[in-house]
Parts: structure tokens; C-alpha cells; sequence
């Protein structure tokens, strides 16, 4: 798999003179408004949601992220609501959105309470168009594809793999520049010899020219093919190479060593290692030659693999993914410059998604740290794991991963900024859905999350790996994906189209006397750019921290630290000069005629820049500009310096220990150069992997052109100068590829011409002499001094001057197409006082270049915010209303209903009513802990404060049952009885001996020996018992021979007696018998005490019994 990477290179070269001050001519863009409006929400005994509405006007072309924020009011975060700081999205095209909050239930003390919203800042972003995805046949299955300029055309090219078809395939880029449909040669194909998965390009044998390497794992084969292909031929030619490794599946190609030589780094999927082969191949051989293999152990089947400087210590390391570990294994590389053998430290293993297949290496929030990204086949996600290594550090670190969600099965991520807003984006292919997914990066400089928007785009069947490349010379990238299924490659072509150029007012900051050059970079680590200026009269460099928030419209810095230089400072520039993972300061003294280094000692985050006292290093007389680049490619930067007296150029050779607090410099080359020399500048023009030098000569209105001709890391050796015509009085020099060539051409400020010259680089191969075409010139109103950026987005490098004249910028807009220069007429740009230097920047980390002047009229530093996509915010803060609805909870229970009988919402400090209606016969209660009072059938509750409930219940009607009792006996229960309607009740009725009872009232009953059972009482009612003494039936009775008297039943009371007369005839003799007992005296019988009916039986004897005695 090969991994391109895309990132724009902005020269920035200064010189500097004084000149007079004049006017001011601003620059609008469309712009837009984001709106929040206030919301409420009611809230009762379940968490809720409330959505501030965001409403977008104006220009909706682009993609916004809206930074926002809660804060407390009467509503505290964490009781009545979750404070929410965060972001949203609109895409391009968009117009609303909301922000959402939760909403928590509490014990509420009013009807309502609030809290506010604000609106932070917004990160606008150029939304990415694409064509519709193109279809380039290959005519058989596809798997793996790489890219680069096969035949030297100065096009990118295609080389792909078919693993069913053990093909390597080549399609040459024929895209006229600027044409909206790619195009290529006819499918050119050879035999692998093998099943190739993976391919890459790369200049093994530095020829300058790419070469292709392929893999086949089920072979164990690792194939280089050396290009041999013309320059500018249509048929492609390559000599084999076969070389054996077990079970290569990913490749990949970087200098381990610094030898400036390719080495090959293989994934062993068998053995679960890498598999280093340091390159020991002489440039322009024919074949290859390396030192033997060496394996290094990763997790299990790795399957994807890049390089990158984890740890800012120049060497680039391994970064390894491990399908089936769910892991990647990071290898920190410890191979000594120049050695023959490679040496790594045991792996890191830092956890991912599940099954990853695919990993790149980004710097997704700007810190200067390759983070990295990985597509998680399993579970179709990606993750992305922020770099928190320290610069040097023995082992690396990550923050924990943060995974986003992708397509179905993703199979390779890889980054590109496709929308050239200067943040770096990924490309996700989805194979089961047959997309591409394009996440733009958001993400704010220094940021410990990483953000992004979304969008998906068609391609063909099943694809396997996706690619950013600008195939038509527009500066735009374009997409391409291999297809498995479909046997073809998609083309997607850029259609991005940037919003109009716009910059907000200057914004100044005093500096010290004379203001000269001018750089940024992020001295104390924090991931945003500081300014770097130089004061003349006060012999100072100044620093100016920046604190500016991300996206703000207003710029702010610390203030400014100097430091001491020598003799009348002229022009700054700021590299790593000691590789410590620290820009340091070198700074030239046009009186001193040296150059200052001064090491940079300021603590990470720190508000207070700190640096080391200058070392001063002698150059020519006059040294007037300044640049850094690596010369002799020992991977250590060196220091140019125009020098205006000595007419010549100065190289200063670091010799600076790594991380040594002092630097040191070899004694300086002198290059002659032409009259007066004022600027330099240094780029690799002939595509030799050489830096060469470009100085512009004042007096002359020339350039020279040294072209590199240094073998050794040791002196530097220069071809003769070239000397070339432009201007009158060049004072500024800067590089860039301006008609999308691929090709470094050169700018030059002519400041008595009123002109900017283009010269285009016309170098006809890589490593041939550099050739220079013949000036073109355009209006740049008397520029003094001149930089290169891609201002618009347009992914066109633009050309921005500094006019002392007019106190000016101007902006040229690159409006190239098809390979034709061309510039659009200079748009000017108020700024301070007579500018001398100018610069860009990224002030406020919003993704877009801005721009910086020193002003040697005013004193000051002017610093000009790119506004081309300008939101403004209205309505914040907005305010969220908290309604508290609290719950009154009804039930009922049998016999009636309430009504409403479910939870009813009720707002705080009201009341609320509910019907109560019973059953007939029946009556309700109601209880419960509202409060409140039952009126009818109508229970109005109290004022409520709180959740509560209203309970009823129902209970027949009772009636009262009044008992009572006579004298001589009594009733139980005798007390007052409630019974409920329809029923019936008992007393028990206990007379006094010898009384009966009975019972009477209103109740009505029956009483069956001594218990009495009402009827169904429906009224109140009463149960009277009374007693009457009994009477008892005395029955006489009477024999033959006498009488009694009287002779008739008696009734007797209770209790009493009686007496009869008893006769008895003469010569009789009574005899009294019978129940009642009693005694006779002489006539009378008196009876004992009745208690029952009795007889009294009186029969007669005469007084002569049988026995012959007489009675007495």
C-alpha cells in the first residue's frame, strides 16, 4: 500500500527597505449570518431535551462548524440542566441546525428558571465538489494502486496490481491542464510473475526517476522494477529485480539511515514482523543492492504499514497495523545516520478498532506531531490516535483513540487537503458500500479532539484503496479509487470552487524602532503561530506570543520578549537548528556582518518566549536576507545570507551537535554573486532532492541561479551561477510552482519597475541544469518585498507584496489554467505605515492564510485576518427557559372514579381540579400530598410546589342505628351504630329473669331467641327493646268430696304466690298435690313463688283408711 501525503510548502523570504506612507483599499466577501433564537422547554419528572434553533442566511456554500457554550444563570448546570460546550455542523447548502441541551428534573423554587447559550466562534470550511465518478476499464480484476510521474511528463501516472490476474499494470496520465475529464494511454501490462496485493512507487537507485515495487505474499516475492522509461515517452520500460521475503503484504519506502537513499520496508504477515531492507544501491545504477533483511516483531497479521517521525528527532519510525491484534505496533527508529544495519525499539502497541487494515500518518491538529489515523475493516470505523510524544522521547505516546463512524468495511484512509483550506483531510473507502468518504478536518491547532464533516461520494464496485492526486494541473486533488469488483479505477475530478478573497482590517502591534523582516512560527509549542520581527535601531529580535482563541476575528499576543542581536538587524528567519524539535531564531546584521543564533528555551505553552543569548557567526559584508535549508543533505539545516556589500552569498554549514544548547557553524562559503545582492531564497528547482539558491542582485536587475551540486554531507559544491534578467531594482526573491507543472519557479519583487517577474522553471528532467525561462511581468505597484501562498484556496500559490509607497499589500491572485501563467491585477490591502517585510500566517487557526507586515514607518506589525469565508453571529447569548411542569399523580380506588384519572402536567405554583365521582350509595374521601379541598364532586388541589398525588377513595353512605333498652333487661350493642346503606346489623336482647322481651322502633328486624337482626338499613333507624314480667298459668284442679277455690286458672306473676281455699266435704280429709308446690294452712294453700305454669291438684280423703285407722 502506498500512502501520499499532500502538503503545501509556503516560502517566505524576506527583504526590507523604508519608504513613504499612503492609502487604503479594502476587499469583501460574500458572507453569512448564523442566528440563535431563545427556547424553552417544559420539564417535569423525566430528563428532556431543549434545542436552541440555529438558522443560517446568506452565503451557504460552505461547510460551518459553530463552537457554542452554556452558562449558569437562575438554572445551575448539573442540577437543572448538563452544561454543554461543544460544536455543530452545517453543510454546504444548509440553512438550520440545533444545538441541543438535556434537561434535568429538580426541586423547583420557582415557576421557571433560565440559563444562557453563547456562541463562540465558527470554523467555516470550503465545502469539497466532485465530478461524478469516472470509470477507466483495466479489463480485469484490480487490487492495489500507486502514483507518480512514470515518464517524466511531469503528470502523475498510474501503476496498478491484479492480484487474479498476476498483472502489473501502467496507465499514463494524457489529462490535457485543467480538463474536466481525465484521461490516459492505453492500458500498458506486464507479467508479475506472481499474485500481486501491494505496490508503491519510489526512486531506489536516485535517478530522479520512480520506480515500482511490488508485493506477493502468497509467493513470498518482493519485485523492484527499475524505471528505465524515457522522459516523455508513451510507452513505459522497466528492468525486474525479484527479491525474497515470507509473506509480504504492505510496503512501504523511506530513508532509515539518512543516506539519502530509499530503503524498503515490508509487513510479514507469516512471521507477524516488518522486514527492513537498507538500500545500498549506487545512484544511477542499473540494479538495486541491499544490506540483507532484518525483521522486527509487530502484533498479529500486519497488514498495512507507514513512516513517520513520531518523536521529533529526524528519524523517520514505523507505524504498523495488526489485523488481528486490533492494534497498531509503533517501532521508534534508532538506526545510527549512514549505518548498515537498522535498529529499532521493541514495539509500542497501542490499541484500535477492530481489524485494521490501513494507517496514515497526519498532523490532524497542526501541533507539528504526526497523528494517526486507521481504518478499522470490523467494525467500519476509523480511529485516530493524537501524537502526545515528547520531542526525543525513548517511547512514544498517544491519547486514548477516538473513533467516527465510516461506511460499510472501510479498507484504506489516507489524507489529502482536498478543499485547500490548508487543513489536511482523509479519504475513507467503504467497499460494501461502493463510496468514498470524505472527511473535512476542522480540527483547531493544538486541539486534544480531533473534529471533521462528512461527505460521500459514489465510486465503482468494491473499492480497495483510495488516492489524492491533481491529475489536470488545476491545483486541485482529485480522487481516484481502485475498484476489486469492478476491474477499474474511479476518477473523481475536483470541482472545488473557493469563495471570494476577503481580509478584515489591519490589526496592529508596536514594535521596537525600524521594524524590519518578519517570519511566524510556533515558538512555544502551543500549536499556533507566533511573530517573529527584528527592530534595526534597537538591535533587537522580538517575539509575540500568540493567544489568539481559534477562529476569533480578533488577533491577540503576548507581549513582546526581545532579545539582543548584533549591529542593525536586517532580516529574521526561524528552523530547528539544533534538533531539538524547537524553531530557533538566526537573524542578519546588515552592520555587524554576521548572522545571530539564538536557541529557543521557552517551556511548551508558555505565554513568555525564552531564548539563549545570541551566538553571532561571521558572514560577508552587509548581510541584507537571510533562508535556511539543508545543503549537503546530513539532515542538519544550514544558514544562507545575501550579503550586500560583499556582492556574493554566504553558506553557513550547521555543524550543530543534536540538541546542543549552543550551535556551531563551519566557517562560511562564499558564492559570488551579482551587484548588490538583496534577497536569497533556496528550493530544489531540477528535482535532484538538492537545495538550490536563487539571489536577486539590486544593482543588476538580475537573479543568480546556484544550481547543488553537493555529493558528500561535508562542503558544499554549486555549479556556476546562472545569471538571469528581470526588473529594475529586485529587492525580494520567493519560489513556488505557479502554473502547476510540478516545477519550482521563481517570483521577484522589482521595486523600481513597479513589477513582479515570473521566471518559470523549464528544467527539462530531475537532476538535469536548472533552466530558468525568460521573465514574464505583472503589475505589483512598486513592491519592496514578496512572499508566496495559496490565499484563495484555490490550491494556487498567489503572490502577495508589500507597496511602501502606498502603505499596501497587494495580493495577486494566481489565475494560471492550463499551464498559461497568468495573474489577476493586484488587489490592495491597507497596512501600517511604509511596509518592509511581509509574511504569512495563520493567526486566529482558522485554516486560512493571513497575512503580516513589518512597517518600518509606524513601528509596528500589521496583521490582515483572511475573512474569504465570513460568518457573523446574531442573537447570542440566547436564552433557554426552564418550565418546571411538575406531575400531579390521581388514582381512585372501587366503588368511583376521578377524573382525569392519568399524570397531569402542572405548572409550578397553580393549581389543578379533578372530578370525583362515587358510586350511588357510595361517598368519597380524598387524601393524598397536593392539599387541597373536595367541594362536591369537584377536589381543586392546593398551589403546587412539587410532585404529588391526589388519592380517593369511596365508602358506602352509612346510616345511624340508635339502639335502647327498657328497665328489666338490656340491648348489646347500646350505643349508636353506623351501617352502611343496604345492610343489616344485629344486637343481642338480654332481659332480667322472669322478663321477656320485645322490640320495636323504626328499623324493623326480627328477633329469634335473644338476637334481634335488623332489616336493610336505608335510613337512620331505631332498634327499642322492652321487657315485660312474665305470668304463669296456676291451674287448679279439684277431687271429689270438697272444692276449691277459686277453681279456675290463675295467672301469677313472676315470682309471687297465690292461695286458694280448699273445702273438703265432711269426714274428708285435703290432699294437695300438683307442680306448684305450696303449703295448707287449715283451709288455705298458699303456693311456693312461681317461675313457671303449674298445677295445683287438691284431691279429698275421708278419714278411715283401709287400715281401719282414722286420719288425723
Amino acid at each position: 500500500m502506498n500512502i501520499i501525503h499532500f502538503l503545501r510548502g509556503v516560502p517566505r523570504r524576506f527583504a526590507a527597505f523604508v519608504f513613504g506612507i499612503c492609502a487604503t483599499l479594502p476587499a469583501f466577501a460574500d458572507s453569512s449570518t448564523l442566528t440563535i433564537s431563545a427556547a424553552s422547554v417544559h420539564v417535569d419528572n423525566a430528563p428532556t431535551t431543549l434545542y436552541f434553533p440555529i438558522t443560517r442566511s446568506g452565503d451557504i456554500s460552505y461547510d460551518t462548524v459553530l463552537n457554542y457554550h452554556t452558562v449558569d444563570g437562575s438554572a445551575m448546570a448539573g442540577i437543572d440542566y448538563t452544561a454543554n460546550t461543544g460544536s455543530v455542523s452545517l453543510l454546504s447548502g444548509s440553512s438550520s441546525a440545533s444545538i441541543p441541551v438535556t434537561i434535568t428534573p429538580s426541586a423547583p423554587t420557582s415557576a421557571s428558571n433560565s440559563f444562557k447559550m453563547l456562541l463562540d466562534s465558527t470554523i467555516n470550511l470550503i465545502a469539497p465538489g466532485f465530478a461524478a465518478h469516472v470509470e477507466t476499464s483495466l479489463g480485469f480484476d484490480v487490487y492495489a494502486l500507486s502514483t507518480a510521474d512514470l515518464n517524466g511528463d511531469g503528470k502523475p501516472d498510474l501503476a496498478i496490481v491484479s492480484y487474479g490476474s498476476d498483472k502489473v499494470s501502467f496507465l499514463l496520465n494524457t489529462t490535457p491542464a485543467g480538463a474536466a475529464t481525465p484521461s490516459f494511454g492505453a492500458v500498458q501490462s506486464i507479467n508479475a510473475g506472481c499474485a500481486p496485493q501491494s505496490i508503491i512507487t519510489a526512486d531506489i537507485n536516485g535517478d530522479g526517476k520512480p520506480d515500482v515495487v511490488f508485493a506477493c505474499p502468497f509467493d513470498n516475492k518482493v519485485t523492484l522494477l527499475m524505471n528505465t522509461t524515457a522522459t516523455g515517452a508513451s510507452t513505459t520500460s522497466f528492468a525486474t529485480q525479484v527479491f525474497t521475503v515470507a509473506g509480504p503484504s504492505s510496503l512501504k519506502a523511506t530513508d532509515l539511515n539518512g543516506d539519502n537513499k530509499l530503503d524498503l520496508i515490508v509487513t510479514d504477515t507469516n512471521n507477524y514482523q516488518v522486514v527492513v531492507m537498507l538500500n545500498s544501491t549506487t545512484v544511477d545504477a542499473s540494479s538495486a543492492s541491499f544490506f540483507g533483511t532484518q525483521a522486527f516483531a509487530t502484533g498479529m497479521v500486519p497488514d498495512a504499514i507507514t513512516s513517520t517521525d513520531i518523536n521529533g528527532d529526524g528519524k523517520p519510525d514505523l507505524v504498523v497495523s495488526n489485523r488481528l491484534s486490533n492494534s497498531l505496533s509503533v517501532l521508534l527508529n534508532t538506526t545510527a545516520n549512514g549505518a548498515a544495519t537498522a535498529s529499532f525499539a521493541a514495539q509500542q502497541v497501542f490499541a484500535t478498532g477492530t481489524n485494521p487494515v490501513w494507517v496514515s500518518a497526519i498532523d490532524i491538529n497542526g501541533d507539528g506531531k504526526p497523528d494517526l489515523a486507521v481504518a478499522n475493516y470490523g467494525s467500519s470505523t476509523f480511529s485516530i490516535l493524537l501524537n502526545t510524544t515528547t520531542t526525543g522521547a525513548a517511547i512514544p505516546s498517544f491519547a486514548p483513540q477516538q473513533i467516527f463512524p465510516t461506511g460499510s468495511h472501510p479498507t484504506s484512509i489516507v489524507s489529502a487537503d482536498v478543499n485547500s483550506d490548508g487543513k489536511t483531510d482523509l479519504l475513507v473507502t467503504n467497499s460494501f458500500d461502493n463510496t468514498l468518504s470524505v472527511f473535512s478536518n476542522y480540527t483547531a491547532i493544538g486541539s486534544s479532539t480531533a473534529g471533521f464533516t462528512i461527505n460521500l461520494y459514489a465510486t465503482g464496485f468494491s473499492p480497495q484503496s483510495g488516492f489524492a492526486i491533481d491529475l489536470n494541473a488545476d491545483g486541485r486533488l482529485d480522487l481516484l479509487t481502485v475498484n476489486a469488483s469492478g476491474g477499474d479505477v474511479s476518477v473523481l475530478m475536483n470541482t472545488t470552487v473557493p469563495p471570494a478573497l476577503s481580509f478584515a482590517s489591519m490589526q496592529n502591534l508596536g514594535t521596537g524602532g525600524y521594524t524590519n523582516g518578519v517570519t511566524s512560527a510556533d515558538i512555544n509549542g502551543d500549536g499556533k503561530l507566533d511573530l517573529i520581527e527584528v527592530d534595526r535601531s534597537d538591535n533587537t529580535v522580538s517575539v509575540f506570543i500568540n493567544t489568539t482563541p481559534a477562529g476569533s476575528a480578533t488577533t491577540s499576543y503576548a507581549p513582546r520578549r526581545t532579545f539582543a542581536t548584533s549591529s542593525l538587524p536586517w532580516a529574521v528567519a526561524v528552523a530547528d537548528l539544533n534538533g531539538d524539535g524547537k524553531p530557533d531564531i538566526a537573524v542578519a546584521n546588515f552592520f555587524g556582518s554576521s548572522v545571530s543564533v539564538l536557541t529557543n528555551q521557552t517551556a511548551t505553552g508558555a505565554t513568555t518566549a525564552s531564548f539563549s543569548a545570541q551566538a553571532t557567526f561571521n558572514t560577508g559584508s552587509s548581510p541584507i536576507s537571510i533562508a535556511i535549508t539543508d545543503i549537503n543533505g546530513d539532515g542538519k539545516l544550514d544558514i544562507l545570507v545575501a550579503d550586500a556589500g560583499a556582492n556574493d552569498v554566504a553558506v553557513l554549514r550547521n555543524t550543530t551537535t543534536t540538541g546542543a544548547a549552543t550551535p556551531s557553524f563551519a566557517a562560511y562559503l562564499s558564492l559570488p554573486a551579482g551587484g548588490a545582492p538583496s534577497a536569497v531564497a533556496s528550493a530544489d528547482l531540477n528535482g535532484d532532492g538538492k537545495s538550490d539558491i536563487v539571489v536577486t542582485n539590486k544593482d543588476d536587475g538580475t537573479v543568480s541561479v546556484f544550481q547543488n551540486t553537493t555529493t558528500v554531507a561535508t562542503t558544499p559544491t554549486f555549479a556556476a551561477q546562472q545569471i538571469l534578467s528581470v526588473g529594475s531594482q529586485p529587492y525580494s526573491v520567493a519560489i513556488a510552482d505557479f502554473n502547476g507543472d510540478g516545477k519550482r519557479d521563481v517570483v521577484v519583487a522589482n521595486y523600481a519597475s513597479s513589477t513582479v517577474s515570473i521566471l518559470l522553471n523549464t528544467t527539462t528532467a530531475p537532476g538535469a541544469t536548472v533552466s530558468l525561462a525568460a521573465q514574464q511581468t505583472f503589475d505589483g505597484g512598486n513592491p519592496y518585498a514578496v512572499t508566496t501562498a495559496d490565499i484563495n484556496g484555490d490550491g494556487k500559490p498567489d503572490v502577495i507584496v508589500a507597496v511602501p509607497g502606498n502603505s499596501t499589500a497587494a495580493v495577486l491572485l494566481n489565475t494560471s489554467a492550463s499551464g498559461t501563467l497568468n495573474f489577476a491585477s493586484p488587489m490592495y490591502l491597507s497596512i501600517g505605515g511604509s511596509p518592509t517585510a511581509i509574511a504569512t500566517t495563520d493567526a486566529n487557526s482558522d485554516g486560512r492564510v493571513d497575512i503580516v507586515s513589518t512597517n518600518g514607518g509606524s513601528n509596528s506589525l500589521s496583521i490582515l485576518l483572511n475573512s474569504q469565508i465570513l460568518t457573523n453571529l446574531a442573537g447570542s447569548p440566547a436564552t433557554g427557559t426552564i418550565v418546571h411542569d411538575l406531575i400531579v399523580t390521581p388514582s381512585a380506588g372501587e366503588n368511583g372514579s376521578i377524573s382525569q384519572s392519568s399524570p397531569q402536567t402542572v405548572a409550578y405554583g397553580t393549581s389543578t381540579s379533578f372530578t370525583v365521582t362515587p358510586l350511588p350509595n357510595y361517598v368519597a374521601t380524598v387524601v393524598g400530598t397536593c392539599g387541597g379541598t373536595l367541594l362536591g364532586t369537584t377536589y381543586t388541589t392546593a398551589a403546587i410546589t412539587a410532585n404529588c398525588t391526589v388519592i380517593a377513595s369511596f365508602a358506602a353512605v352509612t346510616h345511624i342505628v340508635m339502639p335502647s333498652a327498657d328497665a328489666h333487661g338490656s340491648i348489646s350493642p347500646n350505643m349508636a351504630q353506623n351501617i352502611d346503606h343496604g345492610s343489616t346489623t344485629m344486637f343481642t336482647i338480654m332481659p332480667d329473669t322472669g322478663y321477656s322481651a320485645s322490640v320495636s322502633g323504626t328499623c324493623g328486624g326480627t328477633l329469634v331467641d335473644a338476637t334481634y337482626t335488623t332489616n336493610a338499613i336505608t335510613t337512620d333507624c331505631s332498634v327499642v327493646a322492652s321487657f315485660t314480667l312474665k305470668s304463669y298459668l296456676v291451674t287448679p284442679s279439684v277431687g271429689d268430696y270438697g272444692s276449691i277455690s277459686p277453681d279456675t286458672p290463675q295467672n301469677i306473676d313472676y315470682g309471687a304466690t297465690t292461695s286458694f281455699m280448699v273445702t273438703p266435704n265432711a269426714g274428708f280429709i285435703v290432699i294437695v298435690g300438683g307442680t306448684c308446690g305450696g303449703t295448707l294452712v287449715d283451709s288455705t294453700y298458699t303456693t311456693n313463688t312461681i317461675t313457671a305454669n303449674c298445677t295445683v291438684a287438691v284431691t279429698f280423703s275421708d278419714r278411715i283408711f283401709a287400715d281401719g285407722f282414722e286420719q288425723p
